[in-house]
């Protein structure tokens, strides 16, 4: 296997093993807010949670990893249809990772727009037995569009040529990105 392919797909385990780690029942902890906040918790804001789990070992650098994200459900079957989750990126933007279903067009990656902000492209980096994820990086502008917006919109292409558009509410959005913020380990 070629490095690159290999650390693609080491970047992808973690992507994903952060997204398993925070949906565990031990991240259902509510937690008031607090300079001293421990390294497991979750926090509502209207459609969006955050989310924080313990580093992966002893001494783990960052000592606690945080997102906060949201799913989308059909109402008949409450099968999740897109989840999306963004966590600091250091000061420049935020990584963004999306989990689709299965039967869309990878190649043409995934669409976030919301009105006012032309859309950014998110691409696919692997489909796993939950679904198809897309990992990138929004920019500052991006982030205030959707801290300004009502809804997003997601765009993907399934399989065969027709264009899925998802709606994602925003409300809360902008109050649990600025608690991610200010959670970021020191």
């Amino acid at each position: 296997m070629r490095p690159e392919t290999r650390a693609a797909l080491r970047g992808a385990a973690g992507a994903v093993g952060i997204w398993l780690v925070l949906l565990s029942p031990a991240a259902a902890q509510e937690t008031p807010a607090g300079p001293d906040v421990p390294d497991t918790l979750r926090e509502s804001y209207r459609d969006w949670v955050l989310r924080c789990a313990a580093g992966a070992g002893p001494g783990a650098t960052p000592p606690r990893r945080c997102e906060i994200a949201q799913e989308v459900r059909t109402a008949e079957t409450d099968q999740r249809v897109l989840r999306m989750a963004l966590a600091g990126n250091d000061g420049a933007g935020a990584a963004v990772t999306l989990v689709t279903p299965f039967g869309v067009r990878v190649a043409d990656g995934v669409g976030i727009a919301t009105a006012g902000m032309d859309g950014t492209r998110i691409d696919f980096l692997t489909c796993l037995q939950g679904g198809c994820v897309a990992t990138g990086t929004l920019d500052a502008a991006m982030l205030d569009a959707l801290q300004a917006a009502e809804t997003a919109t997601v765009t993907m292409n399934s399989t065969g040529g027709e264009t899925v558009t998802l709606d994602l509410s925003l409300a809360g959005f902008a109050a649990a990105w600025r608690r991610l913020g200010a959670l970021a380990p020191d």
